[in-house]
Protein backbone atom coordinates (compact mmCIF):
# COMPACT_ATOMS: atom_id res chain seq x y z
CA UNK A 1 0.00 0.00 0.00
CA UNK A 2 2.54 2.18 1.50
CA UNK A 3 5.01 1.62 -2.10
CA UNK A 4 2.32 2.95 -4.53
CA UNK A 5 1.52 5.71 -2.95
CA UNK A 6 5.30 6.63 -2.57
CA UNK A 7 5.24 5.61 -6.60
CA UNK A 8 2.72 8.33 -7.19
CA UNK A 9 4.13 11.02 -5.04
CA UNK A 10 7.90 10.04 -7.26
CA UNK A 11 5.61 10.81 -10.28
CA UNK A 12 4.87 13.83 -9.32
CA UNK A 13 7.30 15.48 -8.37
CA UNK A 14 9.30 14.65 -11.16
CA UNK A 15 5.95 15.82 -13.79
CA UNK A 16 5.49 12.46 -14.79
CA UNK A 17 1.88 12.14 -13.49
CA UNK A 18 -1.42 11.95 -15.37
CA UNK A 19 -2.27 14.97 -17.20
CA UNK A 20 -5.52 15.27 -15.66
CA UNK A 21 -3.47 15.38 -12.00
CA UNK A 22 -1.48 18.51 -13.46
CA UNK A 23 -5.17 20.29 -14.50
CA UNK A 24 -6.05 19.70 -10.25
CA UNK A 25 -3.00 20.92 -8.67
CA UNK A 26 -3.84 24.84 -9.75
CA UNK A 27 -0.64 25.46 -11.21
CA UNK A 28 0.37 28.97 -11.84
CA UNK A 29 -1.00 30.54 -14.41
CA UNK A 30 -3.78 28.14 -14.96
CA UNK A 31 -7.02 28.98 -14.50
CA UNK A 32 -9.34 26.74 -12.00
CA UNK A 33 -12.38 25.16 -13.34
CA UNK A 34 -15.47 25.93 -10.91
CA UNK A 35 -17.92 23.09 -10.81
CA UNK A 36 -21.74 24.01 -11.86
CA UNK A 37 -23.90 22.76 -8.68
CA UNK A 38 -24.94 19.19 -8.75
CA UNK A 39 -21.36 18.78 -10.81
CA UNK A 40 -18.72 16.43 -9.17
CA UNK A 41 -15.17 16.58 -10.63
CA UNK A 42 -15.46 12.39 -11.34
CA UNK A 43 -18.25 12.69 -13.38
CA UNK A 44 -16.69 12.15 -16.74
CA UNK A 45 -14.66 9.36 -15.23
CA UNK A 46 -14.92 5.66 -16.77
CA UNK A 47 -15.37 3.11 -14.53
CA UNK A 48 -11.89 2.34 -14.70
CA UNK A 49 -10.52 5.69 -14.38
CA UNK A 50 -13.32 5.79 -10.92
CA UNK A 51 -12.23 2.51 -9.47
CA UNK A 52 -8.54 3.63 -9.83
CA UNK A 53 -9.21 7.11 -8.04
CA UNK A 54 -11.38 5.27 -5.38
CA UNK A 55 -7.99 2.65 -4.56
CA UNK A 56 -5.89 5.99 -4.79
CA UNK A 57 -8.14 7.33 -2.38
CA UNK A 58 -8.87 4.42 -0.05
CA UNK A 59 -4.98 3.95 0.00
CA UNK A 60 -4.21 7.38 0.71
CA UNK A 61 -6.45 7.58 3.74
CA UNK A 62 -5.81 4.18 5.14
CA UNK A 63 -1.69 4.91 5.04
CA UNK A 64 -3.05 8.49 6.98
CA UNK A 65 -5.14 6.73 9.36
CA UNK A 66 -2.43 4.21 10.62
CA UNK A 67 0.31 7.22 11.13
CA UNK A 68 -1.94 9.78 12.66
CA UNK A 69 -2.81 6.61 14.78
CA UNK A 70 0.37 5.77 16.01
CA UNK A 71 0.75 10.02 17.50
CA UNK A 72 -2.55 9.67 18.34
CA UNK A 73 -1.45 7.43 21.34
CA UNK A 74 2.05 9.17 21.69
CA UNK A 75 -0.28 12.09 22.72
CA UNK A 76 -3.48 10.82 24.45
CA UNK A 77 -3.96 13.53 26.93
CA UNK A 78 -3.46 16.54 24.72
CA UNK A 79 -6.17 18.81 23.43
CA UNK A 80 -5.06 18.45 19.98
CA UNK A 81 -6.31 14.70 19.74
CA UNK A 82 -9.33 15.21 21.92
CA UNK A 83 -13.05 15.32 20.07
CA UNK A 84 -12.41 19.47 19.88
CA UNK A 85 -8.78 19.27 18.73
CA UNK A 86 -7.36 19.25 15.12
CA UNK A 87 -6.24 15.81 15.03
CA UNK A 88 -9.18 14.19 16.86
CA UNK A 89 -11.61 15.51 13.99
CA UNK A 90 -9.56 14.67 11.43
CA UNK A 91 -9.28 10.99 12.99
CA UNK A 92 -13.26 10.98 13.34
CA UNK A 93 -13.60 12.52 9.31
CA UNK A 94 -11.35 9.67 8.48
CA UNK A 95 -13.14 7.02 10.29
CA UNK A 96 -16.28 8.21 8.88
CA UNK A 97 -15.14 6.87 5.67
CA UNK A 98 -13.04 3.70 6.98
CA UNK A 99 -14.96 2.17 9.82
CA UNK A 100 -18.19 1.19 7.07
CA UNK A 101 -16.38 -0.54 4.51
CA UNK A 102 -14.06 -2.18 7.13
CA UNK A 103 -17.40 -3.31 9.05
CA UNK A 104 -18.17 -4.82 5.28
CA UNK A 105 -14.89 -5.82 3.98
CA UNK A 106 -12.13 -7.68 5.23
CA UNK A 107 -9.30 -4.95 5.40
CA UNK A 108 -6.79 -6.87 3.75
CA UNK A 109 -8.69 -7.80 0.78
CA UNK A 110 -9.73 -3.82 0.34
CA UNK A 111 -5.91 -3.15 0.23
CA UNK A 112 -4.98 -5.72 -1.94
CA UNK A 113 -7.86 -4.77 -4.66
CA UNK A 114 -6.36 -1.08 -4.10
CA UNK A 115 -3.02 -1.83 -4.75
CA UNK A 116 -3.72 -4.15 -7.68
CA UNK A 117 -5.49 -1.39 -9.62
Amino acid sequence: MVDKIDEELDKEELGGGDEEDTEEDGEEGKELQELEYGKTPWDNMDHDQMVSKLSDMYLALSLAHSQLNKYRHTGQGSPYWGPEGMGGRTMKAIDKILEPLHKEYDQRSISRSAESK
